[in-house]
């Protein structure tokens, strides 16, 4: 017999709510585990050892485990309890309290109709569509409900409850963790 093997790697991430995680944190609960695949066959052979047919008699299938993270409940409330990663983005970031903008025409609305408050992004559609979810490092679990005339490109302003906390938040560089919809 002779067996060849192959690897399945594991691309694909899970995120999960933890309420053991603080506020805006993510924590790797268990790495991702390749799989593999391998095949045995029945080799015969003539009497000078040259192979006459080779036939597959087995196959032994291990499935790859996905990567698992542990994230903060903390911003946008969801029913859902898991999610999958599209990919993960380094961005400058700012904050903004609800109350950014008054003016006569003020709203306190986002741009697709939600108050805005805790948990609620601006983005620049172009980067991140509306309506996407996210992790945003340091801030917590978000929703891309807002864009702002000074949100273009790889930027990305998070709500925060206060003026005071806005300016704590300041300008940073974060992670975002933008999510399959």
């Amino acid at each position: 017999t002779e067996s060849v093997s192959r690897v399945i790697p594991s691309a694909e991430v899970i995120y999960q709510f933890d309420r053991g995680v603080g506020r805006g944190r993510i924590i790797k609960a268990s790495a991702g585990v390749d799989g593999s695949v391998t095949e045995v066959f029945r080799i015969i052979r003539d009497e000078s050892g040259k192979v006459v047919s080779r036939q597959r008699v087995d196959e032994i299938r291990v499935e790859p485990k996905p990567a698992v993270f542990k994230m903060g409940r903390q911003g946008f409330a969801t029913s859902r309890s898991s999610f999958r990663r599209a990919k993960i983005k380094t961005m400058e970031s700012t904050a903004y309290d609800p109350s950014a903008g008054r003016g006569a025409a003020a709203t306190f609305k986002t741009r697709i109709g939600l108050p805005a408050r805790f948990g609620v992004v601006a983005v620049d559609p172009r980067v991140i569509p509306l309506r996407t979810h996210l992790f945003v490092e340091g801030y917590g679990f978000a929703y891309a409900a807002d864009t702002g005339g000074a949100i273009k490109g790889n930027k990305i302003d998070v709500c925060v409850p206060t003026a005071r906390e806005a300016r704590q938040w300041g300008r940073r560089k974060v992670r975002v963790h933008i999510f399959h919809r």
